[in-house]
């Protein structure tokens, strides 16, 4: 499961992976040669400031290793990690030489959901930590456990700053309220979305690991690229239009990615087997040569999409794309 892989993972990095002392040679790259999948290590600033400031529970894995990126201050030099991304500006001093991508507010317009069109709280709620720059409310969920709490208990390491402004240095301000969204799984997830995380919220989990960050940067990283001489299908499933009326242009109201599980049948509607496409609309199934209808599955009359097929050929790919009707006009 998830969380036990993070579990395991913090005890291990808490067990020994942390760096030398102030004072002492510079720390050699850390690497995490025990966890199945992550080839990268963190180096330089930006592990000083992976270790300062939260750690795996913060920031995950490292996915990728040093990446130029073109941003408003020119080329600089990233690393994307499971849930942020790092941005190297060694003309800053620490701890704002190692700025975070605002991954929250770009995943939230990448899925059609512009931080800018999304509705505001109506008011500040009791008990809760009412935001005023975005008009949104972080509460918890229960008695001393949830957002607001992690919100308010975790921070980037800035003495300078007071315990609200280390923590919008950390996360960003929040863009959306508390709300069940898709787990990504089949079911549905408290979660909230903030300019640079996004909280979950998992009530059968231990008490420790109840409040829980998304992993933006793997979603930003997108599907991992199917192996040479792969045989099978590959879609992308989308969902649309997501506003009535006429079409203003508005990004809320384009198709977005969408989860839907697909039927494949053989060219004679044998059964083969069924699919479902992630958080990201993404699919890969292996499947023999041969043509097979795509049979989108809906639990109602809306939304639906239309069948298609595709051909599959030994040692490629047939790329398929299905556009759900939300049935919205």
């Amino acid at each position: 499961m998830r969380w036990m892989r993070w579990l395991i993972s913090a005890l291990f990095v808490a067990g020994g992976l942390v760096g030398p002392a102030a004072g002492t040679a510079a720390p050699a790259p850390l690497c995490f040669p025990g966890v199945v999948g992550i080839a990268n290590c963190i180096d330089g600033q930006f592990r000083a400031f992976w270790e300062q400031n939260g750690g795996l529970a913060v920031f995950g894995y490292p996915l990728s290793g040093l990446v130029a990126r073109q941003s408003t201050a020119g080329t600089v030099q990233t690393q994307l990690l499971e849930r942020n991304r790092f941005e190297l500006h060694p003309e800053n001093r620490p701890p704002y030489n190692v700025l975070l991508g605002r991954l929250g507010a770009e995943r939230l317009t990448a899925l059609g959901r512009d931080p800018a069109h999304l509705p505001r709280a109506p008011k500040h709620v009791p008990g809760c930590l009412w935001v005023e720059q975005t008009g949104h409310n972080i509460c918890d969920q229960e008695a001393g456990l949830g957002f607001q709490t992690y919100w308010t208990g975790h921070g980037l390491l800035d003495p300078q700053l007071d315990a609200h402004g280390r923590s919008v240095a950390l996360f960003g301000l929040p863009l959306t309220e508390a709300q069940m969204e898709p787990d990504g799984a089949g079911g549905t997830l408290l979660t909230q979305w903030f300019e640079r995380a996004r909280f979950e919220y998992h009530p059968s989990m231990p008490r420790e690991f109840k409040v829980l960050l998304g992993r933006l940067g793997a979603e930003t990283a997108g599907p991992a690229p199917p192996p040479a001489g792969f045989t099978g299908i590959e879609g992308q499933v989308t969902i649309g239009p997501n506003c009535g009326g006429p079409d203003t242009g508005d990004p809320a109201c384009r198709s977005k990615p969408y989860e839907a599980a697909i039927s494949i049948l053989t060219s004679t509607r044998a059964p083969v087997q069924q699919v479902r496409s992630d958080m990201n609309g993404h699919f890969l199934v292996a499947l023999a040569p041969g043509t097979y209808i795509l049979a989108p599955q809906s639990t109602g009359r809306w939304p639906r999409a239309g069948e298609q097929t595709a051909t599959v050929v030994a040692g490629q790919i047939a790329r398929v794309a299905i556009d759900y009707d939300s049935g919205i006009r």
